[in-house]
Protein backbone atom coordinates (compact mmCIF):
# COMPACT_ATOMS: atom_id res chain seq x y z
CA UNK A 1 0.00 0.00 0.00
CA UNK A 2 1.48 3.71 -0.45
CA UNK A 3 2.44 5.64 2.30
CA UNK A 4 0.06 7.14 4.83
CA UNK A 5 -2.84 4.50 3.27
CA UNK A 6 -5.79 4.49 5.24
CA UNK A 7 -8.46 1.52 4.40
CA UNK A 8 -10.85 2.82 6.48
CA UNK A 9 -11.97 6.04 4.63
CA UNK A 10 -12.20 4.28 1.44
CA UNK A 11 -15.22 3.03 0.74
CA UNK A 12 -18.26 5.40 1.40
CA UNK A 13 -21.01 4.20 3.64
CA UNK A 14 -23.59 4.46 0.87
CA UNK A 15 -21.55 2.87 -1.86
CA UNK A 16 -23.46 -0.85 -1.95
CA UNK A 17 -22.41 -2.13 -5.78
CA UNK A 18 -19.63 -4.47 -6.25
CA UNK A 19 -18.27 -2.75 -8.89
CA UNK A 20 -18.39 0.83 -7.18
CA UNK A 21 -17.22 -0.87 -4.31
CA UNK A 22 -14.06 -1.78 -6.05
CA UNK A 23 -13.89 1.21 -8.26
CA UNK A 24 -13.47 3.20 -4.81
CA UNK A 25 -10.67 0.21 -3.40
CA UNK A 26 -8.81 0.66 -6.82
CA UNK A 27 -8.55 4.47 -6.89
CA UNK A 28 -7.81 4.65 -3.28
CA UNK A 29 -4.72 2.90 -4.06
CA UNK A 30 -3.77 3.62 -7.61
CA UNK A 31 -3.73 7.38 -7.20
CA UNK A 32 -1.63 7.11 -3.68
CA UNK A 33 0.83 5.28 -6.10
CA UNK A 34 0.28 7.50 -8.49
CA UNK A 35 0.50 10.48 -6.22
CA UNK A 36 3.59 9.01 -4.72
CA UNK A 37 5.43 8.42 -8.27
CA UNK A 38 4.50 11.90 -9.70
CA UNK A 39 5.90 13.76 -6.06
CA UNK A 40 8.79 11.18 -6.35
CA UNK A 41 9.98 12.43 -10.01
CA UNK A 42 9.83 15.70 -9.56
CA UNK A 43 11.94 15.32 -6.38
CA UNK A 44 14.50 13.11 -7.83
CA UNK A 45 13.45 9.84 -5.40
CA UNK A 46 14.21 7.29 -7.33
CA UNK A 47 13.40 4.72 -5.06
CA UNK A 48 10.44 5.91 -4.20
CA UNK A 49 9.69 6.19 -8.11
CA UNK A 50 10.41 2.59 -8.52
CA UNK A 51 8.23 1.48 -5.46
CA UNK A 52 5.37 3.18 -7.35
CA UNK A 53 6.12 1.39 -10.53
CA UNK A 54 6.47 -1.77 -8.71
CA UNK A 55 3.09 -1.77 -6.71
CA UNK A 56 1.41 -0.34 -10.06
CA UNK A 57 2.37 -2.81 -12.47
CA UNK A 58 0.77 -5.66 -10.21
CA UNK A 59 -2.30 -3.91 -11.15
CA UNK A 60 -3.27 -6.05 -14.22
CA UNK A 61 -3.36 -8.53 -12.06
CA UNK A 62 -5.20 -7.61 -9.30
CA UNK A 63 -8.41 -10.19 -9.47
CA UNK A 64 -11.11 -7.68 -8.50
CA UNK A 65 -10.00 -5.48 -11.60
CA UNK A 66 -10.31 -8.32 -13.69
CA UNK A 67 -13.30 -9.12 -12.35
CA UNK A 68 -14.81 -5.67 -12.94
CA UNK A 69 -13.38 -5.18 -16.33
CA UNK A 70 -16.28 -6.99 -17.98
CA UNK A 71 -19.02 -4.57 -16.37
CA UNK A 72 -17.10 -1.60 -16.88
CA UNK A 73 -13.95 0.96 -18.14
CA UNK A 74 -12.63 1.75 -14.72
CA UNK A 75 -9.72 -1.14 -14.41
CA UNK A 76 -8.81 -0.02 -17.93
CA UNK A 77 -8.30 3.52 -16.75
CA UNK A 78 -6.07 2.29 -14.09
CA UNK A 79 -3.96 -0.07 -16.27
CA UNK A 80 -3.87 3.18 -18.75
CA UNK A 81 -1.84 5.30 -15.77
CA UNK A 82 0.06 2.58 -14.28
CA UNK A 83 1.35 1.83 -17.69
CA UNK A 84 2.28 5.15 -18.77
CA UNK A 85 4.75 5.09 -15.23
CA UNK A 86 6.04 1.75 -16.27
CA UNK A 87 6.91 3.31 -19.16
CA UNK A 88 8.23 6.69 -17.40
CA UNK A 89 5.96 8.71 -18.63
CA UNK A 90 3.75 11.19 -16.53
CA UNK A 91 0.51 9.60 -16.47
CA UNK A 92 -1.58 12.94 -17.60
CA UNK A 93 -4.74 13.74 -16.28
CA UNK A 94 -4.68 10.49 -13.82
CA UNK A 95 -6.49 12.42 -10.44
CA UNK A 96 -9.25 13.48 -12.77
CA UNK A 97 -9.50 10.21 -14.73
CA UNK A 98 -9.64 7.94 -11.32
CA UNK A 99 -11.39 10.50 -9.19
CA UNK A 100 -8.31 10.97 -6.88
CA UNK A 101 -8.81 13.52 -4.19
Amino acid sequence: MPAGFDPKPVVPKNVLDRYQVGAEVAKAVSCGWLDQWTKAKKSGDAAKAREAVAAMKTSHSWKFLQQMNAAGDYPEAVWQYADAILKDQVPAGYQQGLGCR
